[in-house]
């Protein structure tokens, strides 16, 4: 383990008093380790809280803060989302977030008792994410944020553009794989630009393993870490994650928007948006797993993420990907 990343998951233990848990009495381990570390606090053998160690440089104080205020006004109007536990002497919003030193920050939610969606394509779980990501549009479109809001915005050229947030393509070497991402990359993006879509709060990685199931049954979402300002169909372009390239895609893809539409309808350049969506977002994960040589989690997905992004640009490109449920007829002229 890095020396710096060693020193954060020690300075984790002295802040424990911050959070009214009893460092005698709790202990931390991992749950994951990927673009920060997230560790269970556990009193007395029991989950109670998970904290988020945020590694430096990767959000600042203002966007963490933006984050917690997202979750504090979904959880206003009922929406099930996690919930932020504040330091045991916080007076004000600003205290929620704690410098651990070195950069680093961290931030603390209520732990879940539970078990996260089945990581794949399965319709019902797929048609329940649909759902939720519906529920969270429709707050996110009544919500005012304040002025200070301070999240990413997803687009085209924050995606696997010049300004791409998860890094580039740069590490994808071979000439002909590299004319094909950028051949899909461009496509998608004009396609997206000819069409009329709003801008809003989105969770942006909207995965079966961000969503907790309860021994009652509940869904809960979890991870806002990548939540920002977005286009709706990019929540269901992260609710296909890693498996844009199976067989059962397509299936997968209509059930998401079945569940969606349980909740609110989609307007015809939301349904047009669907596969652009979904090949900026697969290019983005493979220029993230590329790019991320520190990363453990990033260099186990890169050759499978190489190796099968080639198809999904090449069926994208070839119109495989559209079919009937999924019109792209509101597409306006450019």
């Amino acid at each position: 383990m890095e020396e710096p990343t060693a020193r954060a998951l020690e300075r984790a233990s002295s802040v424990l008093k911050r959070f009214d848990l009893d460092p005698s009495r709790t202990a931390l381990s991992v749950a994951s380790i990927s673009e920060n570390i997230v560790l269970r606090a556990s009193l007395d053998g029991v989950g109670v809280a998970s904290l988020r160690l945020v590694r430096p440089g990767s959000r600042s104080r203002g966007a963490l803060l933006s984050e917690l205020a997202w979750i504090t006004a979904l959880r206003h109007e009922g929406l099930p989302v996690l919930e932020p536990l504040l330091p045991a002497t916080a007076r004000s919003p600003e205290d929620a977030v704690v410098e651990l030193g070195e950069g680093w920050f961290v931030v603390a939610f209520h732990w879940i008792v539970g078990s996260t969606l089945p990581e794949a394509l399965e319709t019902n779980t797929q048609r329940s994410l649909g759902a939720l990501a519906a529920r969270l549009h429709a707050q996110a479109r009544r919500w005012r944020p304040p002025p200070w809001w301070t999240r990413w915005r997803w687009t085209p050229s924050t995606l696997v553009g010049p300004e791409a947030h998860w890094g580039s393509l740069d590490a994808v070497t071979e000439p002909e794989l590299r004319r094909l991402l950028a051949s899909a990359a461009r496509h998608a993006g004009a396609r997206l630009g000819r069409l009329a879509l709003s801008e809003l709060p989105i969770h942006s990685d909207l995965r079966p393993a961000n969503v907790v199931r309860t021994a009652s049954g509940e869904l809960t979402v979890i991870d806002f870490d990548d939540a920002g300002w977005g286009t709706t169909m990019l929540d269901l372009a992260g609710s296909v994650s890693f498996h844009e390239h199976e067989p059962n895609i397509v299936e997968a893809v209509v059930a998401w928007l079945e569940g969606y539409e349980s909740v609110r309808p989609l307007t015809p350049a939301e349904r047009a948006a669907v596969w652009p969506s979904i090949m900026l977002r697969r290019l983005a994960l493979l220029a993230w797993a590329t790019s991320r040589r520190g990363s453990l989690v990033a260099r186990s997905l890169a050759p499978s993420l190489r190796d099968t992004t080639g198809a999904v640009a090449e069926a994208f490109l070839a119109g495989a990907l559209d079919d009937a449920t999924v019109s792209t007829a509101a597409e306006v002229p450019a």
